[in-house]
């Protein structure tokens, strides 16, 4: 992937980790920030390479995301961006090596930084009981397997006539079309968070089911 366009984000506002209790956990990572205009997209988090694992113990990131297409027309405001990150078969209490475990995640933007703590299964226990000042890593139980989610089945029904009149009108894609979908979801799943459609979001749970239609690869 070309690299000559991608640039921090603004302003990193969120950050959350989930840790899997599995044999092997998978960390489950999810940044939410700002961007300085509209138009940027592809936005992700790029993992720190350390000769010599850090002193502090944490595992750092820049929040990345490919700057507007030359050509398209961007307003100059502060736009809402997210993305999330899994890393599987993650050993926690060994990551730098034998007995060093992984003490946190910070992700960096250009106007600041976020932390997230890891703790133990036990520190994060007992933790949960009383407030902290910092943010700390959600150990989670993996739901189990689901049927997987279709676009004709699950997805599709989900656009009204009048969505996708309004998309074909503005920018030339048809919702109703797997293809037209697949190729612009992460963009559409960015616009169902904050102003689409304009009349009043989604639910929570039909944007929840968009975005595990994504995770699960954009069955047909």
């Amino acid at each position: 992937m070309a690299t000559a366009n991608l640039a921090k984000v603004y302003a990193a506002d969120e950050l959350s980790l989930r840790i899997t209790t599995t044999k092997a956990p998978w960390l489950l990572i999810a940044a939410r920030g700002r961007v300085s205009s509209t138009g940027w997209h592809e936005a992700q988090l790029v993992a720190y390479m350390y000769l010599t694992p850090p002193a502090d113990g944490v595992q750092e990131f820049d929040f990345i995301a490919r700057k507007p297409d030359a050509g398209n027309v961007q307003l100059p405001v502060l736009s809402p961006i997210s993305t999330e990150l899994e890393l599987p078969n993650v050993d926690v209490e060994n990551y730098w090596g034998s007995s060093v475990p992984l003490r946190g995640i910070r992700v960096y933007a250009v106007s600041n930084r976020k932390e997230v703590d890891v703790l133990g299964r036990l520190e994060a226990r007992a933790a949960s009981a009383a407030p902290m000042p910092r943010s700390t890593a959600t150990y989670v139980t993996p739901t189990p397997d689901v049927d997987v989610i279709s676009f004709e089945e699950d997805i599709k029904t989900l656009f009204r006539p009048r969505d996708v009149n309004v998309m074909q009108a503005m920018a030339g894609f048809n919702l109703h079309q797997l293809e037209d979908v697949r190729a612009r979801a992460d963009k559409i799943l960015d616009r169902l968070r904050t102003n689409m459609p304009c009349d009043g979001l989604w639910p929570a749970e039909d944007v929840a089911k968009f975005q595990a239609w994504i995770k699960g690869g954009m069955a047909a």
